[in-house]
């Protein structure tokens, strides 16, 4: 068995490292920073049938907060209020009872921005026909511009019913960015 002697490193090289530490890597106590990337989250946004309210006061309809049906043709609204600023849009599905052939549902996506004074629809989805199913989910991908920047711009749904249709909700599905 052999014996090995340990040398001490020299003492420019103790003091190296301890500058270094004490100091930082980039010197006058400046933080060293590792670059971030941006990671998309999906995430989705249920909103209650509960959540619309009336365009106009003669429309006759009923909202418990599980379902709205209206008993005359009308338009129904809703805010979309997520939990980050900026989001990007990427499916709606709309939760309904449509058993007439004749009474449809539409649902549209809207973004307004208020300082130019201006409103775009982004996309829209509608029942056709009859189904009995209970609920049949109608859905669409086809929106367009996606993103939406709460800081500038509201979103916002308006539903419009005709005589006797079902809805229980609306599911809003969505990205963002986070760092970190």
């Amino acid at each position: 068995m052999s014996l090995r002697r340990l040398r001490m490193p020299p003492t420019a090289v103790v003091v190296a490292v301890l500058v270094a530490v004490l100091v930082g890597p980039l010197g006058s106590g400046e933080q060293a920073r590792a670059g971030v990337e941006p990671r998309t989250t999906a995430a989705a946004l249920m909103i209650p049938a509960g959540a619309f309210i009336a365009a106009s006061d003669d429309l006759d309809y009923l909202g418990d907060g599980a379902v709205v049906i209206t008993y005359n043709d009308g338009t129904l609204v809703a805010p979309l209020s997520f939990p980050v600023p900026v989001v990007s849009i990427r499916r709606i599905t709309m939760y309904v009872l449509d058993e007439s052939a004749d009474n449809d549902a539409c649902l549209y996506l809207f973004r307004g921005d208020p300082a130019a004074g201006s409103t775009l629809r982004l996309g829209e989805v509608c029942t056709t026909g009859a189904d009995p199913t209970d609920p049949q989910a109608w859905a669409t991908t086809d929106i367009g511009p996606r993103q939406v920047n709460t800081a500038a711009r509201g979103a916002y749904l308006s539903l419009t019913l005709k005589d006797g249709v079902k809805v229980y909700g609306v599911k809003i599905n969505y990205n963002y960015e986070t760092t970190g």
